[in-house]
């Protein structure tokens, strides 16, 4: 069951979490089976995060190829509105 809670984990927020268990491990109030506990969730965490990198990672790589199936390495070109968007309008 806790896999498919992982699951519907949205990456920032899975990220959000990870951040507060380092936290939560660098108080010093925490006695030996707490810090136990948070840092095997922790590990599980950070494994399911990455997993969810390595499969953005194959979307894209999917999306890049070229016809002939080789990576391509293109740079995405901003509307003029999103250039503005992100600050980088004149």
């Amino acid at each position: 069951m806790a896999g498919k809670k992982e699951d519907e984990l949205t990456f920032e927020k899975g990220l959000g979490r990870l951040e507060q268990l380092v936290e939560d491990l660098e108080s010093e109030e925490l006695n030996l089976d707490k810090s136990l506990s948070l840092f095997e969730e922790g590990i599980k965490l950070a494994r399911n995060l990455n997993k969810k990198l390595d499969q953005v990672e194959q979307k894209l790589e999917l999306l890049l190829k070229n016809d002939n199936g080789e990576l391509v390495s293109d740079n995405f070109a901003l509307s003029s509105d999103e250039e503005e968007d992100n600050g980088l309008g004149s």
